[in-house]
């Protein structure tokens, strides 16, 4: 994502962004299939500001990617486990 501002560890990333709550959900539906990853069923990238996480696997792994809007800015989080 550009414009990021991010801190991580091997299984926890929080960044923030410019880009919407919506174009976050976007990017990672796209990037993360790119991967490898499987989004469970019932994932929307739409509705990612409703719902506020969005789920993947990859063989026994999940991955949780959570967007919110804290002042202005997308944070983002995604969780490895």
């Amino acid at each position: 994502m550009p414009n990021v501002d991010s801190f991580s560890t091997a299984d926890y990333i929080i960044y923030q962004t410019a880009s919407s709550i919506a174009e976050v959900g976007q990017f990672y539906e796209r990037e993360m299939s790119k991967d490898g990853w499987k989004s469970v069923e019932g994932n929307n990238p739409a509705e990612l500001a409703e719902v506020g996480y969005l789920e993947y696997t990859k063989g026994e792994e999940l991955a949780d990617v959570y967007a919110s809007e804290i002042e202005g800015e997308t944070q983002v989080e995604i969780l490895i486990w």
